[in-house]
């Protein structure tokens, strides 16, 4: 049994989305006014970027480099994750509020803040939408 087959026999228990539901995608230019015009015009967006030791870590705040030694808090680069960017804010500092696939006992119950406008861990770099079948859903 592939990963298709097992996402097609455990879909109608529970609700999961199966794949090849996408009507199209497409990349978003890597600035913030293109990744806010984005967000306003079709909703969330998914992003790429690094992540460090302390992000499996991360409880609230505005998640940014030590301003002064342009460090994470402490740990070694892990690879690459993806979110979901479903809006924005200041606390301070310039925010992009996302969703994290970590579960809702993480960050912010399972939201995160992180600097906006410094394309911080390359978060505002590869930022990708798309366009869902509707009579697929």
């Amino acid at each position: 049994m592939d990963i298709l087959d097992i996402y097609t026999y455990i879909y109608p228990y529970f609700g999961l989305i199966i794949f090849n539901q996408g009507k199209s995608s497409y990349s978003i230019p890597a600035n913030v006014a293109s990744i806010q015009r984005e967000i306003m015009k079709n909703g969330p967006v998914i992003t790429v970027f690094r992540v460090y030791t302390d992000f499996m870590y991360y409880k609230t705040g505005v998640y940014t480099q030590n301003i002064e030694t342009l460090q994470y808090t402490w740990g070694y680069l892990h690879g690459a994750h993806t979110a979901k960017i479903i809006g924005w804010g200041v606390d301070g500092v310039d925010y992009w509020l996302a969703a994290n696939s970590y579960n809702t006992d993480w960050g912010e119950k399972g939201f995160f803040r992180i600097r906006r406008g410094i394309n911080e861990c390359g978060f505002e770099e590869r930022i990708y939408a798309g366009d869902v079948m509707l009579e697929n859903v």
